[in-house]
């Protein structure tokens, strides 16, 4: 452990971090709107924080006129004569973190209109001052480990007992009391809920990104559910209930497709085009199957990237006849309405129970059916293709990760990875283009410190090649990174010496191409922790 993490989280900042959440819980038990006074780095910080454990914060208050009616992270900020000037805001229906360098005028003020401090214990108050060691530092720094302490101590934080569930469980609370706030896009309905099923390694089930979703809301596993518990999960139909009224709150603001909504309007269009319309969440099952999954159970894989992982990664004999095993009882099952399966993770040229389970398929079994592969390329020859036989017509898509531009960046991040190789598999996979023997290019570039400058040569690449779309996605940390490494590694991060370099060419590239499909998470305003969440 890091010292500054140590001294982050001494045993002082560790209880005041469990009163903060204990703070939090009691408002929410009293159905209290919670509102943090201080609209600068500490309101964002502390706001930062309190999301991140599922609470939900209502409003940022603030005495400077020029914030007064704007908002910050999609939350008003408003005047904190409300507090005493509307009987909703008072200290029954109110609960205020301060988080302002002013804090003791602003607690004398609370006081004075008979607010009362607390102080922890379960006991009673409606205020609580964030004490300013944790406005001065990231958050996010100390999260992590303090996380880890919460597993190695089996749930004890300070005098009060937790277990991991227990913050899923708060999330939720905070969750089913606020359906029906406007978070800004009550206008939309998002699919993915309804339509997609990610399998990750270890069996987890997902339908966003893992680390799009607040504490990743796991749907179900496929080791240790059926089909039908997944897919009709408390989880899943809270999450499909919660899309459906408009409301985001499991998601968070860097997810690419509520970013990029132009690019998806097949997955989030508005809510009054939809068919889905609910009640309660215990009403949102579907009778249909996925008709999305992407599988990923195997992390296999004959490169070793810089952004992905330290070593390659091989799994044994035997894990891998038990993904093929649950491939074919859970999986399978599931193709009734299936329209597309997405092989995107680990390398599938790489992997023995995806191969095998992918020659069991066919146009004639499913004849509605795509299969889009995501792949490094290396492995992807002539011969592999030929011995595809079987589902060639059913591979709609390949994406090729690729991270640079020139051969000299391109071993250096994708270790294990030669130049030459991929520029010969390429020139195959563009014949297949050309051939229409598949139906969609794409190629993508995790954008890092040692490779953004490339990007103009890169989509040159993409011409080259004939491909339909390019993505560009900021790096986060999937823990082969340290916390420094992932600093300096996160070009987009606003705080990187070369954050406005980087900007300015992005930029450039998706206002100057035309001919291409240009995808990116990097220029939106949001800011990723120093651990990648």
């Amino acid at each position: 452990m890091q010292k500054k993490e140590t001294e982050l989280l001494n045993e002082s900042t560790q209880q005041t971090v469990n009163t903060m959440l204990l703070f939090a819980h009691d408002a929410e038990t009293k159905n209290k709107k919670i509102v943090i006074w201080g609209a600068g780095k500490g309101g964002v910080r502390t706001f930062e924080l309190l999301e991140h454990y599922g609470v939900e914060v209502n409003a940022f208050l603030d005495s400077a006129p020029d914030k007064i009616g704007t908002s910050l992270r999609r939350l008003p900020i408003i005047s904190p004569e409300i507090l005493t000037a509307d009987s909703l805001w008072n200290h029954s229906h109110c609960a205020v973190f301060i988080a302002s360098r002013a804090h003791a005028q602003i607690a004398q003020q609370l006081k004075t209109a008979g607010w009362c401090v607390y102080c922890g214990d379960y006991g009673e108050g409606e205020y609580f001052t964030v004490p300013q060691n944790l406005l001065n530092h990231d958050f996010f720094k100390g999260i992590a480990w303090y996380e880890e302490q919460i597993d190695k101590m089996a749930g004890r934080i300070g005098r009060c007992e937790y277990d991991l569930k227990a913050y899923s469980k708060l999330h939720d609370d905070v969750v089913e009391r606020y359906w029906s706030n406007d978070t800004g896009r009550q206008k939309w309905i998002c699919m993915r809920p309804f339509e997609r099923l990610i399998i990750t390694h270890g069996g987890d089930v997902i339908c966003c990104c893992a680390n799009q979703t607040k504490r990743t809301h796991i749907l179900g596993n496929v080791f240790t559910n059926t089909y039908e518990e997944i897919w009709n999960s408390d989880n899943y139909k809270k999450l499909r209930y919660c899309v459906s009224q408009g409301n985001f709150e499991y998601c968070y603001d860097s997810c690419p497709v509520l970013v990029n909504k132009e690019l998806y309007q097949d997955v989030v269009f508005p809510r009054e085009k939809s068919v889905y319309h609910f009640d309660r969440w215990q009403d949102a099952s579907l009778d249909t199957t996925p008709k999305e999954i992407n599988i990923g159970p195997d992390p296999s894989c004959n490169l070793h990237c810089v952004s992905c992982r330290k070593n390659v990664v091989v799994i044994s004999k035997e894990e891998n006849e038990k993904n093929y095993d649950m491939l074919m009882k859970v999986v399978k099952p599931m193709l009734k309405d299936c329209r597309r399966i997405i092989f995107s993770r680990g390398e599938f040229f790489f992997s023995e129970s995806l191969q095998a389970f992918c020659k069991t398929l066919s146009k004639l079994e499913y004849p509605n059916l795509k299969i889009d592969m995501v792949t490094n390329g290396q492995l992807f020859t002539p011969q592999k293709w030929s011995w595809l036989e079987n589902v060639r017509d059913l591979i709609s898509c390949i994406n090729v990760s690729i991270d640079a531009a020139t051969k000299e960046t391109y071993e250096k991040l994708r270790r294990g990875g030669k130049w030459n190789v991929l520029c010969d598999n390429m020139e195959f996979i563009a014949s297949l283009k050309n051939k229409k023997e598949i139906d969609f290019l794409y190629i993508s570039f995790v954008v890092q410190d040692e490779n953004f400058r490339e990007i103009p040569r890169f989509v040159e690449l993409g011409k080259k090649w004939g491909v339909d779309r390019i993505v560009f996605a900021r790096v986060f940390n999937t823990g082969s990174y340290t916390t420094d490494e992932l600093k300096q590694a996160d070009v987009f991060n606003h705080k990187h010496v070369h954050y406005g370099e980087a900007k300015c060419i992005l930029q450039k590239i998706k206002e100057e191409t035309k001919d291409i499909e240009i995808q990116e998470n990097c220029l939106q305003d949001y800011v990723l922790s120093d651990e990648g969440f």
